[in-house]
C-alpha cells in the first residue's frame, strides 16, 4: 500500500492555481495602451478624431508616470511628434529626449528628430 503525499497534492494544487489565473488581481500586463489601438485607427481613419487620439496618448503618459512604470514604446515620441507637427519645438525637443531615455534603441532616429525641432522643422 502506497503511503500518501500531501506535499505531492500541495505542489499540484498550487500549480493549478497558478495557471488557471486564480489569485491574478494585479494587472501583470507590461504595458497600459489603454485605447491606443482604437484611437489611432480612428485618426487614420477620421482626421478630425486627433485631438481624441492626443487625449489618449497622454493619458497613457500620465498613467505610466502614476504607475512608475514605462510608457509603451513609441508613445512619447509620438505625442512629440503631434507637438513637431504643431510647431511646438521646445515641448516636442522634450518628449523626444524622454523617449530616447526610456527607450535607449530610440536614440538614433530621436537624436534626429530633436536636430530637425531645433532648426526649426526643417528638413
Amino acid at each position: 500500500m502506497r503511503r500518501s503525499r500531501p506535499w505531492l497534492i500541495a505542489i499540484a494544487s498550487l500549480v493549478a492555481l497558478t495557471f488557471s489565473g486564480v489569485g491574478h488581481a494585479a494587472d501583470t500586463s507590461l504595458y497600459d495602451w489603454s485605447n491606443y489601438e482604437r484611437d489611432f485607427c480612428r485618426r487614420c481613419d477620421e482626421p478630425e478624431k486627433l485631438k481624441a487620439f492626443e487625449t489618449t496618448l497622454l493619458q497613457i503618459i500620465k498613467k505610466s508616470d502614476e504607475t512608475g512604470r514605462k510608457p509603451p514604446p513609441g508613445v512619447v515620441a509620438e505625442y512629440g511628434y503631434m507637438l513637431y507637427e504643431r510647431s511646438e519645438f521646445d515641448t516636442a525637443i522634450d518628449y523626444f529626449e524622454r523617449e530616447a531615455r526610456e527607450w535607449p534603441e530610440s536614440q538614433v532616429l530621436m537624436k534626429r528628430m530633436i536636430e530637425r525641432a531645433r532648426e526649426g522643422g526643417g528638413s
